[in-house]
């Protein structure tokens, strides 16, 4: 009897818990919602619209979102149990940025778990903070020249390959880019040698494909947000295969090494130390620090993996496309490299700020093609923006494709036009009116290595 009265009584209070969450959710979304009527913006009826596009004709529900935008500065729309406002005013999108109010992503970053947990993708408060403090300078400033003779290397079998296929009058660049950005990551990031221009073997980043595939896909099908939902679906079961394989791979190569930098640390090994990696770095600095655990590292290299190869994949392959559109730009381009380092020189360390004109194109290329064309941020207090409150748990959506081509900002901004990258044509704009890498505290991490 006792027991049976113990189990009642636990069955109840779990009953009670239930329903006490059920009721606190349904409580912010209306909340959200009644604060939403005070937005402009695309009506319940628009936003079912919307959804719907989205499963149906994804240009169709962009453009839908683009003539919002165009109409309201900042304008909101309902995304399943999202309330999004949009925003690509470039004063606002510096308020977001910079505001301690809207430092954490969306709840729909965490669809990356189990690939990834509370890391640097989508991690929030004092863990990610000194995750990204540990990180940040083993991936940029000086640091960058242990890269440098990687980069030299794997961009001149890039070039002999590249060679070959200037013979055919089509060919597909960012095929042919992936195989060299592959092997630059094996060596830059775990330390190890690319072999994918030698043997064509890309499962490493066919995986990482299919997890942001997979990913973007389940962000945009509300009726995926359930896990279990999503572990039943095609996309869910994809995603948990690449997942799969990329834990088993980057775990043993994080294992090995640790336990190499552990026995050098007590002398009981004769091995050469490592070439420096970021993972070896990494490995090197959380052997004495003890600030991360396996697990940690893991996570952390994943998001640095996703970061720098999918990231420069899309720079380098638009902007070799933009020169062979702009047959004058790439005669620039070859003028000052001869000029700097000549015919067949390698690149160093310290001829990468002479690259002035280079420097131009790759902005031009990353404003007209952004990284991220939609930077998200979820709101966590009232926000106030120009005449209007981002109310708690909605979510911004800061329109960086948009802010790219304002006309406000940007002359004739569907063109290709490096010059407005001069010295003297940036400094009279706005700082946040282009955003190739985020800004504020939650900016990309790897955005000078991505760019050298």
């Amino acid at each position: 009897m006792i027991l049976q009265f113990l189990a009642g009584c636990i069955a109840v209070l779990c009953g009670i818990y239930i329903l006490k969450r059920i009721y606190e959710f349904w409580i912010r979304q209306w909340n959200i919602i009644k604060a939403g009527q005070n937005l402009p913006g695309l009506s319940t009826i628009a936003s079912a619209k919307f959804i719907w596009k989205i499963s149906n004709n994804m240009e169709d529900a962009f453009n839908l979102m683009i003539e919002m935008c165009e109409k309201y500065p900042i304008g909101s729309l309902r995304l399943g149990p999202l309330l999004i406002i949009c925003v690509s005013n470039p004063q606002d999108i510096e308020i977001i940025m910079k505001s301690t109010k809207s430092q954490k992503k969306p709840f729909t970053h965490d669809f990356m778990e189990p690939l990834v947990v509370n890391n640097l993708f989508n991690g929030y408060g004092p863990k990610m903070r000194a995750h990204r403090k540990l990180i940040m300078p083993m991936i940029n400033g000086q640091h960058l020249k242990n890269y440098i003779v990687t980069f030299n290397k794997e961009v001149r079998r890039y070039i002999d390959a590249l060679s070959v296929k200037t013979e055919s009058e089509v060919f597909d660049i960012y095929n042919e880019t992936q195989y060299c950005l592959a092997d630059m990551t094996f060596e830059t990031i775990f330390g190890i040698p690319g072999v994918a221009q030698n043997t064509g073997d890309l499962t490493v980043p066919h995986a990482v494909e299919t997890v942001l595939e997979t990913f973007f896909h389940r962000m945009i099908s509300p009726w995926l947000y359930p896990t279990f939902l999503y572990n039943l679906s095609e996309p869910g079961r994809e995603f948990k295969s690449a997942t799969t394989t990329l834990h088993k791979f980057i775990s043993k190569i994080i294992k090995e090494k640790k336990s190499l930098y552990m026995a050098l640390g007590r002398g009981e090994s004769r091995a050469e130390k490592p070439k420096p990696s970021i993972l070896d770095l990494l490995i090197e600095n959380v052997v004495v620090t003890h600030a991360m655990d396996n697990q940690e590292i893991l996570y952390d290299i994943i998001s640095l993996l996703f970061g720098f190869y999918d990231t420069v994949l899309g720079i380098f392959s638009f902007t070799i496309l933009m020169l062979a559109m702009h047959h004058d730009v790439q005669n620039k381009i070859r003028e000052e490299l001869l000029l700097i380092i000549g015919a067949f020189d390698d690149v160093m360390l310290d001829n990468i700020g002479s690259f002035k004109y280079m420097d131009m194109v790759i902005n031009e290329t990353l404003r007209l093609f952004p990284v991220a064309p939609i930077i998200p941020r979820e709101i966590t207090d009232d926000l106030q923006i120009d005449k209007h409150i981002l109310p708690k748990g909605s979510t911004a959506f800061m329109m960086a494709m948009l802010t790219h081509k304002s006309e406000t900002h940007w002359d004739e901004p569907n063109k290709f036009i490096p010059e407005r990258f001069s010295l003297e044509d940036s400094k009279v704009r706005h700082p946040f009116a282009f955003v190739p890498f985020s800004g504020g505290t939650r900016s990309c991490p790897g955005g000078k290595f991505d760019l050298n």
